[in-house]
């Protein structure tokens, strides 16, 4: 079902910027799991409250972000740390190793739509065919995305696919944001951006752009998440989606059809 929280005036939609994890794929689902094992492992007990609303407020931004937070944290109970960057190649060690079953079975063979939202690749199918152009950004690290993308047979969907760079903390979703508009000269009401994370929400307000929240339940890989829901429209997400199976209805909103 599609929730439409704001009513605006919305020119037709020529280019769609992506976020992967959690909006169309959910091979990397518990993540947070992984992400608070590591901190709790590495600041001691008591911090729980804190770390679980730190991991939900950062949802998407870069992961080196979130390892610069634990790294504060530690100094705060010790003189001495760890450099960001080898906090975020452990914590990406220990993500790869938790998913590694899920890229095992698509690459022996499994159905991809196993790890996919509902309804993700006729979706993309249905836009490219309307001719609308497709980007893709993530804070997961652009080499392992590409390959996850590549699994799940999307990458030949987009335009552009661009994951957090290497050793580089700039936030790939704002760069293509600006690339379009700034240099391609895409009025910011011809884009619309779609992801599960505040952090792409908040950046498409900011630039102009039209916000559609996924609030996926990543489990089900259908049906609204309540909390992610309630996230979004905080970050000012002008409709919520829980999956692609509307297809109709959601293409509607994005002035396309």
């Amino acid at each position: 079902m599609i929730s439409v929280i704001k009513h605006r005036d919305l020119k037709k939609v020529k280019a769609v910027l992506f976020d992967f994890d959690g909006t169309l794929s959910t091979l990397r689902c518990g993540w947070e799991k992984v992400m608070r094992e590591l901190m709790l492992e590495l600041l001691g007990s008591g911090l729980e409250k804190e770390i679980d609303k730190y991991i939900d407020e950062s949802t998407g931004i870069q992961t080196v972000h979130q390892m610069a937070w634990l790294r504060n944290k530690i100094l705060e109970k010790s003189s001495s740390a760890l450099g960001v960057w080898e906090y975020k190649d452990e914590y990406n060690k220990r993500l790869i190793k938790s998913i590694e079953h899920r890229t095992n079975d698509l690459k022996n063979g499994a159905d991809p739509q196993s790890y996919m939202l509902t309804g993700t690749a006729e979706f993309l199918e249905s836009l490219k065919k309307l001719n609308v152009k497709l980007y893709l950004a993530s804070g997961t690290d652009h080499c392992d995305m590409s390959k996850e993308a590549e699994l799940l047979g999307l990458s030949h969907c987009f335009d552009l696919i661009l994951g957090a760079p290497e050793r580089e903390a700039s936030c790939s979703k704002e760069a293509v944001m600006r690339r379009l508009i700034e240099k391609e000269s895409l009025c910011p009401s011809e884009l619309a951006v779609i992801g599960d994370g505040k952090v792409e929400i908040a950046l498409a307000v900011e630039y102009g752009a039209y916000p559609l929240g996924v609030a996926s339940d990543e489990l089900a890989r259908e049906g609204i998440n309540p909390a992610k829901r309630s996230r979004l429209i905080n970050a000012g997400a002008a409709a919520v989606i829980g999956d692609f199976k509307e297809l109709d209805e959601i293409l509607g909103v994005l002035g396309i059809c």
